[in-house]
């Protein structure tokens, strides 16, 4: 025969109809404190007289509390400190927290206006406190050369500031040897921080400028992005690259790389109205796949005069074309059994079977050792900081 309430508590000796009433009275406050009893070995209250020992109440959230150790948790909670500047940002001056005891003395009005000045002193307080560290910060947030752009640290010069950045930060300047203005790129990054507050390599923008400096600390993005042709385009005017462009390319040359690159040339006047040759334009149009070997630089190449004379040189027989030089044996067998060799004369058809089948087993294990440490190499080169193109180096 099955009772009326088949749900029940035997610390608070209740019964519910339903379960889900069961789980909302062990959530309650009066069941907590029935269990702190009994574990004290004490006996258990009824839910009239837990209220009339201890009794708080949230107004900002609506919630009453029937121990002191779950009102503290509830006062420190997330929730309920978002809700309680949520009604202070809706012009409620009023305290949002008010305690009811049902035992005890009201409250004096004299020591609620005592507390309302203090309250009123400690905002005034830190509302000037505020001012002047803003005023500090917008005082030492002005542009300088020597200061840097990630931790406001100042240097002696720009070219320690600059060291100081790729030290302590790891900013690399890319293509260096063709920077001409160090010091307008310094300044227009500190532009794009402070007026954009931009971030260098990503380009996330935050609310001020102190929030994308420690959006690129915590994220290595402590970078000038150069990647993109639109990034090259953006900070190109600080660079000269002039020096590495050739106009004495033969016509023969030209339609040759042309033809090994996919490119088509594009025909340019071979000099000016007024005769200069100095003027003349040439261009090699290209897939937009191989952009990245059209905008390389190789450091001590030769430049088109040079290989043309090489080249004609070995034409005329002056200089001898090198050879290909020979690739390693690293074969250290004197005589090979491969292909009907005479390495393995005079042994059994077993033993030729178990040479095999070791040397087999060997090359796995070395196979095997080998891919290990290309892996372990590889995962400790995923945990660097930063990516540099090497193009770029």
């Amino acid at each position: 025969m099955t009772t009326e309430l088949p749900y029940t508590c035997n610390t608070c000796l209740v019964a519910f109809h339903r379960s889900d009433a069961q789980r909302d009275h062990m959530r309650k406050d009066w069941h907590l404190y029935n269990m702190k009893r009994l574990l004290a070995a004490k006996a258990s209250t009824n839910e009239a007289a837990a209220k009339a020992s201890y009794e708080k109440t949230c107004l900002a959230c609506q919630k009453a509390f029937f121990s002191e150790n779950s009102y503290q948790n509830h006062v420190k909670s997330s929730k309920h400190k978002q809700r309680e500047l949520r009604l202070s940002k809706e012009g409620d001056n009023a305290s949002v927290m008010s305690s009811t005891f049902s035992l005890g003395d009201p409250v004096d009005k004299s020591q609620e206006n005592d507390v309302s000045k203090v309250t009123d002193g400690l905002q005034a307080a830190t509302i000037a406190e505020g001012d002047e560290d803003e005023e500090m910060t917008t005082d030492k947030d002005e542009y300088s050369s020597v200061r840097c752009l990630f931790c406001r640290a100042d240097s002696s010069d720009i070219e320690s500031n600059v060291d100081h950045m790729y030290k302590s930060h790891g900013m690399f300047i890319p293509e260096r040897d063709y920077l001409v203005n160090l010091e307008g790129l310094i300044h227009y990054l500190y532009r794009k921080i402070t007026e954009n507050h931009e971030c260098l390599y990503c380009h996330a923008i935050r609310n001020n400028a102190a929030g994308a400096r420690t959006h690129m600390r915590d994220k290595g993005h402590c970078m000038i992005a150069f990647d993109a042709e639109e990034e090259q385009i953006e900070i190109g005017q600080y660079y000269d690259f002039r020096s590495t462009y050739s106009d004495g390319e033969d016509d023969e040359d030209e339609d040759e790389s042309m033809e090994e690159s996919g490119g088509v040339k594009i025909p340019g006047s071979d000099g000016g109205e007024d005769g200069d040759a100095s003027s003349s334009i040439r261009k090699s149009v290209g897939h937009r796949s191989l952009a990245k070997y059209y905008r390389q630089n190789l450091h001590n190449y030769p430049t088109a005069e040079e290989r043309a004379d090489h080249q004609l040189a070995i034409e005329n027989g002056e200089v001898e074309e090198k050879d290909q030089p020979r690739g390693r044996n690293q074969n250290r067998a004197l005589i090979s059994r491969a292909n009907g060799g005479t390495g393995m004369i005079g042994a059994t058809e077993v033993q030729k079977q178990a040479a095999l089948t070791s040397e087999r087993r060997e090359r796995t294990r070395a196979q095997r050792h080998e891919n290990r440490y290309t892996a372990r190499v590889q995962r400790a080169a995923n945990n660097q900081k930063h990516f540099r193109d090497p193009l770029l180096q």
